[in-house]
């Protein structure tokens, strides 16, 4: 019987101290105001927006980001587009004054005539 009162015993006092850590977390509980789940759900719903606000960030982030490649694939087309054109334009003028140079005589010599003649013309 010694063995048994001693469980007894232990098992008693092993009551006694759940019943006062029942009567400690039930005091706890109870400090809990009673609103705890309106300011659960409020918190819930600041986090959803905080959380949309987020994502519409990064989508305008991720916009611009992607408008400044664009702009640059643009440039870079009107500047090969602009580079076209005025080769285009200096080939024709090549061709043009090799039509008013006289047989055998190069562009730039027939220029440097040109330039010459105008240089030494008198003005009006």
């Amino acid at each position: 019987e010694c063995g048994l009162q001693a469980r007894v015993t232990a098992g008693g006092l092993k009551n006694k101290g759940l019943l006062k850590d029942l009567d400690n977390t039930l005091g706890k509980l109870n400090a809990i105001p009673n609103d705890t789940a309106a300011k659960l759900q409020a918190t819930k719903s600041k986090a959803g927006d905080a959380n949309d606000t987020a994502n519409n960030v990064l989508a305008r982030l991720r916009d611009m980001n992607l408008n400044p490649m664009g702009l640059q694939r643009n440039n870079s087309k009107l500047e090969n587009d602009v580079n076209k054109a005025s080769n285009m334009i200096q080939d024709a003028e090549e061709k043009q004054l090799k039509c008013l140079c006289p047989p055998g005589e190069t562009v730039s010599v027939h220029m440097d005539q040109k330039s010459r003649r105008v240089a030494t013309t008198p003005s009006l």
